[in-house]
């Protein structure tokens, strides 16, 4: 039986204590690096406690339901560990969000307080050691539905958001699953993080996991691929954490300096290309591993070593059941994760549909990803929902029907009344749409290609041969 959200009861004095324990030890260890400077579990505690009583003071407790905006930061985690110290569930929301999509998600989720910081909305997350934080009360919203600590939001295929949530044990269990892989960063070692500290991957596997086994974080500001790669060399990085556009990057140096320290990285957040697996290989000395999951469950299968190369993402954790059908991949869970539905039918007699195509080998149980079967794409390890870009698009009076397909970028086909020019359409993408999701190409006319039964032509090469009916 599929349990509901509404039925088990939160237990907000667990997830407080299990964060004390997590972020406890000895105060001289160092959790994270950044620049020239250390931060220790004596610096975090005394931080978590900090904002602790911070919010305390201002009436958030167990179950306050608190929409979390804060960029990429050493900030971003005492504020969400002093949440957590406090009970609250905890919507984690991207800095680079237009308000128009924050409005979207709140109307969904509803949370009773935001905490944002001065730079939320800007286009490129660069790590900062601090950001000002903003605490408003929303003047409504609703308490926590169920108890799960962790919510974060994910691209249906609808066009509106999943509303995913996560409970402080199943993140204890995934961290457990973690540790148990081979490679997996040990304590001792230092990890260079460079993908998102706000998505599943970079928070769990990277700032999680580090916490759990002592392992110190690396973070930096740059984004230059030989500055992080010097960076990885002079501070002795034993494992690199990224996204396939990262280690496309660093490959991309022809001559990297000595990595003594460097034993392995781990690609997350789309398929891996062989050119860049070999690439890294060739010039790194390493051989590139992958980690495959999904914001419902996390981490679902690994293979961090890189053993079994670019085309398979791993075998799946121990405790993890998948079986492919009619060339979909399902994963069986006990409960459902989403607190709020896009109105997709995801789970199905106790087996999660994730909507990838995918095989599975026989003998080692490793598993290949094919592709999707909806129109969920990944764009530098990003998750981005075409039909999200088609419902800003129909919000504009003059836009009467759009299609928007991808192939090496966005593109958004588009039938239009009047004149509207495609600056203007652009122009207002952006103030509705993150960076990542604005169309890169952009053809307007007056009407779109249809099929003999009347529905819109979706598929890119046909709307191309189509293109003497569109005008850009």
């Amino acid at each position: 039986m599929i349990v509901t959200i509404d039925d088990r009861p939160a237990d907000w004095e667990a997830l407080s204590t299990w964060i004390a324990e997590l972020i406890d030890g000895a105060a001289d260890d160092v959790v994270w690096i950044h620049g020239d400077e250390n931060v220790t579990r004596g610096d975090l505690i005394a931080r978590v406690e900090e904002f602790t009583d911070l919010f305390q003071r201002d009436g958030i407790g167990p179950g306050t339901t608190v929409a979390l905006r804060i960029g990429p930061s050493c900030t971003l985690f005492y504020v969400l560990f002093g949440l957590w110290r406090c009970g609250a569930q905890v919507l984690l929301v991207d800095s680079r969000a237009k308000p128009a999509e924050v409005d979207r998600l709140f109307r969904r989720y509803e949370p009773q307080f935001e905490l944002h910081s001065d730079t939320a909305g800007e286009i490129r997350a660069v790590f900062r050691a601090t950001r000002e934080v903003l605490t408003r009360s929303t003047g409504g919203g609703r308490p926590a539905q169920g108890p799960h600590c962790l919510v974060q939001s994910s691209s249906g295929s609808t066009g509106r958001p999943k509303i995913i949530g996560r409970t402080a044990a199943s993140l204890q269990t995934e961290l457990d699953r973690i540790a148990l892989l081979a490679g997996a960063p040990a304590a001792g070692e230092r990890v260079l993080l460079l993908g998102s500290m706000s998505h599943s991957f970079g928070l769990i596997v990277g700032v999680l996991h580090s916490l759990r086994v002592n392992a110190t974080l690396v973070l930096t500001f740059s984004v230059r691929p030989r500055e992080l790669l010097d960076l990885a060399a002079r501070q002795d990085v034993a494992m690199i954490l990224g996204v396939p556009t990262h280690f496309e990057l660093l490959a991309s140096v022809f001559d990297p300096p000595p990595l003594p320290s460097l034993r392995g990285a781990v690609c997350a957040g789309d398929v891996l290309d062989r050119g860049v697996f070999d690439l890294v290989e060739r010039r790194l000395g390493i051989r590139l591993g992958q980690v495959y999951g999904m914001t419902e469950v996390g981490v679902i299968a690994a293979d961090l070593t890189g053993r079994l190369g670019p085309q398979a993402v791993g075998v799946p954790l121990p405790g993890i059941t998948v079986r492919c059908s009619g060339g979909e991949l399902f994963i069986a869970i006990d409960e459902t994760p989403y607190v709020r539905s896009d109105g997709i039918v995801r789970v199905v007699d106790g087996w999660l549909r994730t909507f990838d195509r995918a095989d599975q080998d026989a003998e080692t149980g490793a598993l290949r990803i094919l592709g999707r079967t909806d129109s969920v794409i990944a764009i530098g390890g990003l998750k981005v929902d075409l039909t999200e870009i088609e419902a800003v698009l129909h919000e504009h009076e003059q836009v009467n029907e759009a299609v928007v397909t991808y192939h090496e970028v966005i593109e958004a086909h588009v039938g239009v009344s009047g004149v509207l020019s495609t600056a203007d359409l652009l122009s207002w993408c952006r103030e509705r749409l993150s960076h990542v999701k604005v169309p890169k190409r952009v053809h307007l006319g007056p009407a779109l290609p249809r099929t003999a039964t009347g529905k819109l032509i979706r598929d890119r090469d046909l709307l191309h041969a189509a293109r003497p009916r569109v005008v850009d």
